[in-house]
């Protein structure tokens, strides 16, 4: 199989355990900053397509390609600028690339395979102030990973299955792994403003703005809750003119928004 991991925690955490400690050596490790492991899987992929040399989207057509005959997992779901999107599915912290959307699981079995592979971690509550580490930078970093992958599992069994009481359940874990994330909160507010639950899913993106006052995304999901739930259209505007205010941009051009 291949791994394709990026962001300083868990790449050198990564390579510790595959080159220092041996574990796995049957996985192609691909790091997206020491990039040589990248370059050869591109190259290769080249000498059977080589007209795809300045494709801007060379990486993911590389990582589709060999999909087909090996697993490819990673921690950032890649996607071409243009074209079919690729099908990427939670597994655990990281995502794996299916390319026959044929072969996408029944929920149960998705779930089975969730399962298993959550009972194989460590530390999961390890926000409980009786752990030594708790105010260790890596650990928070892990606890966010945890929280990020209960958001990305919890929207997977939303759009994927239409399961609205599980994927609650995971947003709710999400921010129980972490009561600072603010993507934990935004992704709520999705789902309730997906129920018409305006007024619980604004107050769970103010949540998001108190915790990260510059996360961009937080304005675009206000706009849409006042315009389309809310259905109040000063509000939206006033959004609009305090996102161009304090990023200095153009909203609708940002987020492609109308």
């Amino acid at each position: 199989s291949f791994l394709l991991l990026t962001a300083d925690t868990p790449l050198f955490n990564t390579w510790y355990i595959h080159y220092g400690l041996k574990v796995r050596p049957d996985v192609n490790f691909i790091s997206m900053v020491a990039n040589n492991s990248l370059h050869k899987l591109t190259d290769d992929y080249l000498k059977k397509f080589p007209k795809d040399s300045k494709d801007p989207d060379l990486v993911a057509k590389a990582l589709l390609n060999i999909s087909g005959k090996v697993p490819v997992f990673s921690n950032l779901k890649i996607q071409p600028s243009k074209g079919k999107k690729l099908v990427w599915i939670p597994y655990g912290l990281v995502y794996k690339l299916e390319n026959d959307t044929k072969k996408i699981l029944p929920e149960s079995e998705f779930l089975k395979i969730q399962s298993e592979i959550w009972s194989k971690f460590k530390n999961k509550n390890i926000n409980n102030i009786d752990n030594p580490s708790v105010n260790s930078l890596t650990i928070s970093e892990i606890t966010l990973a945890y929280s990020n992958s209960m958001v990305d599992q919890g929207d997977y069994i939303f759009n994927q299955y239409h399961d609205s009481n599980l994927a609650l359940k995971y947003f709710n874990k999400a921010i129980d792994f972490d009561n600072n994330n603010a993507n934990a909160y935004l992704a709520l507010a999705v789902f309730q403003m997906s129920n018409l639950n305006c007024q619980k899913s604004q107050d769970n993106i103010f949540k998001a703005m108190d915790i990260n006052p510059l996360n961009n995304k937080a304005y675009y999901f206000l706009y849409i809750n006042y315009k389309f739930c809310f259905k109040d259209i000063k509000k939206s505007a006033d959004v609009v003119k305090n996102y161009n205010n304090i990023f200095r941009g153009d909203f609708f051009k940002d987020f492609k928004a109308n």
